[in-house]
């Protein structure tokens, strides 16, 4: 099968119309990895948010334990929409609907996201590079600036590169807000670690019984990549706690050794510590220690449509 079965609707209708059991699957990461994400950019739990191909993602779900109540999920497969219905515990709207003719009014939405719908579209149109830009991806972005309210964000979580995102983007008055590399969750982290390993050829070949030796050596690479992540994610809970013990080390000590700390100086601590975040991502992003390199990490970008000022990544 070729990736640009990626971008036919026939594809992602068999594929999910064969799932009886129903299980979620998550391509490049969760909640887990972009919370921080829409915390400091969309902190307005009550806005309209737009989920550009669902799937079967927990994206929505937890985002709406979160508190995102109003969401509204969309994707091609009248399968998959009537299946995430049937489990949605929060009163979501589900709909039918492809994302590059969508029928909805201008100007809803606060918010847009896309995880992966961007680069399944860029897979077809008869391009032979996985994530060229392509008719379909120029449609789905003007649909999605169109259903956007004047001011609002379109996050796009996307393994392709950043010259190709934007491409589309001068045409409809996208600036771009905040552009970052994300965590891959440990089951993206997994088969990239086995595309790596079979690259060009398809990611099945990687369990043929032959080739044995190339699941042994994505499990040992995968437990390396496992060990640094949580070092990482260690290091991002303690890293407050060290930086205001490190600003405590710091203050003025008055004769005798007293501590001189004003009210103030608490206060700063105390907000320094709560809006500290998990530190950036190192060099390496989610590569691994191996020498054969896989797809590089996914970025989220954030887009802000209107005309003018932005705070993170958008159109105008």
């Amino acid at each position: 099968m070729s990736v640009r079965h990626y971008a036919d609707a026939s594809f992602w209708e068999d594929r999910f119309g064969s799932q009886s059991g129903g299980e979620a699957f998550d391509w490049y990461c969760a909640y887990r990895e972009l919370k921080e994400h829409f915390h400091r950019h969309s902190p307005d739990k009550n806005a309209g948010i737009l989920m550009v191909g669902c799937g079967n993602s927990q994206l929505s779900s937890e985002m709406a334990a979160d508190g995102y109540r109003n969401v509204t999920n969309v994707d091609i497969s009248p399968s998959v929409i009537r299946l995430m219905k049937q489990k949605d515990a929060h009163g979501m709207a589900w709909v039918t609907m492809d994302a590059t003719h969508m029928a909805l009014r201008n100007g809803v939405f606060d918010i847009a996201i896309d995880k992966g719908t961007f680069d399944a579209l860029s897979c077809g149109d008869g391009n032979r590079s996985e994530f060229a830009s392509t008719p379909s991806t120029a449609l789905m972005v003007a649909e999605i600036s169109r259903v956007l309210r004047c001011g609002g964000l379109f996050y796009l979580i996307s393994h392709s590169g950043w010259p190709r995102r934007q491409a589309h983007f001068p045409s409809h008055q996208w600036e771009l807000v905040y552009a970052c590399e994300v965590e891959l969750n440990d089951m993206a982290e997994f088969i990239n670690i086995l595309r790596s390993k079979v690259h060009p050829r398809p990611l099945r070949e990687a369990f043929l019984p032959e080739n044995g030796h190339i699941l042994k050596e994505a499990g040992e690479e995968y437990r390396t990549a496992m060990r640094r992540k949580l070092l990482r994610r260690l290091f991002a809970r303690i890293r407050p706690a060290l930086r205001r013990q490190q600003e405590e080390q710091q203050q003025p000590t008055a004769p005798g050794g007293l501590s001189t700390t004003s009210a103030d100086d608490n206060s700063r601590r105390r907000d320094d510590g709560c809006s500290v975040g998990p530190p950036p991502m190192p060099s390496d992003g989610c590569a691994t220690a191996e020498p054969s390199p896989p797809p590089p990490p996914p970025a989220a970008d954030t887009l802000k449509q209107g005309g003018g000022s932005v705070d993170g990544a958008g159109v105008g």
